[in-house]
């Protein structure tokens, strides 16, 4: 007897009938294979990133700046003892804060 004589011998509607029956629903549809690998994908998740899947998205913003305006940012970065991402942010707050009517503009 072959693999193949073997594998149609089976009789996969009455294994799987007596779920159907139960379920109400036939079995292998694709609702319930994308619910099972949705959890078992969050499932293998860190918890670091359990705490990103519903926060926006970041966006990268790359610039170009000269040997001085690194270092001020790096002086800026030891004052208020944040890194280069939180120093940017906040002078940037600060550059629309002092541009009268920039908020109108969203």
């Amino acid at each position: 007897m072959t693999d193949q004589e073997t594998f149609d011998d089976v009789d996969f509607d009455a294994i799987f009938g007596a779920r159907a029956k139960a379920t109400g629903k036939g079995y292998g549809n694709r609702e319930d294979r994308d619910a099972r690998i949705r959890a078992e994908r969050r499932a293998g998740l860190s918890p670091k990133q359990r705490q990103r899947i519903g926060a926006p998205p970041r966006k990268i913003v790359n610039f170009r700046a000269t040997e001085e305006m690194r270092a001020d940012l790096k002086a800026l970065m030891k004052h208020f003892d944040e890194d280069q991402t939180a120093v940017i942010l906040r002078a940037v707050e600060q550059l629309v804060a002092s541009v009268p009517g920039i908020k109108e503009r969203e």
